[in-house]
């Protein structure tokens, strides 16, 4: 079944900055974020039970049907703000200081969180811990899939505006943080496809790192919600 949301899923993809070391050629990068389109609207069709899993009884819907496209604007928006969509990690190469990254003590570098939705092994994220890595259509759609696990029991457990959602997703709490605000901002400018709030500058080299500070849960804060 073909998805009226994929093209607008795209078209707010390719509108956004890409992250500043990103070099893609143009045909390779439309093609890598058209993977991440169908990957968001496939996952939020199953979030939904809608189009394709519509008719399935066992599918239990974890979204709203009607805010579909709600969810796929947010899948959007945090995808954005947590990894900028960077090809090194939607292919799952994230460097030593990126993607929630801790030294062992061997000295080797373990990577708390993956895919461009910087993800950490919670309950809701787990079932897919190991087939959402890499930038095939198959791993990004599980991938995106876990993220709408996690935006899903943000906003039933802190209801009300995105910005709530958009913290439980960051912090494991409901009290809105400064960048919280920033993201809801440009989730509503998404949603209305209006002018965007102004971005930060992918071309300078001190954009906020990959990974480094709000990524789902913080050591020690998991969010305290059953799946």
């Amino acid at each position: 079944m073909s998805d009226p949301l994929l093209p607008f899923a795209f078209s707010l993809l390719v509108s956004l900055p890409s992250y500043y070391s990103d070099h893609e050629a143009p045909p390779e990068r439309a093609q890598r974020l058209y993977v991440i389109a169908e990957a968001v609207t496939s996952a939020s069709a199953y979030a939904t039970c809608t189009l394709d899993w519509s008719q399935a009884e066992w599918c239990t819907p974890i979204w709203p049907a009607s805010e579909r496209k709600e969810l796929i604007v947010m899948e959007i928006t945090q995808g954005f703000w947590e990894s900028r969509f960077a090809k090194h990690v939607h292919e799952d190469h994230c460097g030593p200081d990126e993607c929630d990254a801790i030294k062992l003590r061997d000295g080797s570098i373990y990577h708390r969180a993956r895919t461009p939705w910087q993800l950490q092994r919670t309950a809701y994220v787990a079932p897919y811990w190991n087939s959402m890595r890499g930038s095939s259509l198959v791993a990004t759609t599980n991938a995106a899939y876990a993220a709408a696990r996690v935006l899903s029991a943000a906003r039933r457990r802190c209801g009300g505006k995105p910005e709530l959602w958009i913290s439980g997703y960051g912090w494991g709490s409901c009290r809105v943080w400064g960048g919280a605000r920033k993201r809801a901002a440009m989730y509503e400018a998404l949603l209305r496809r209006g002018r965007l709030p102004p971005l930060p500058d992918p071309a300078r080299s001190e954009a906020p790192a990959i990974g480094v500070g709000p990524s789902l849960e913080r050591p020690g804060t998991a969010v305290a919600l059953t799946p």
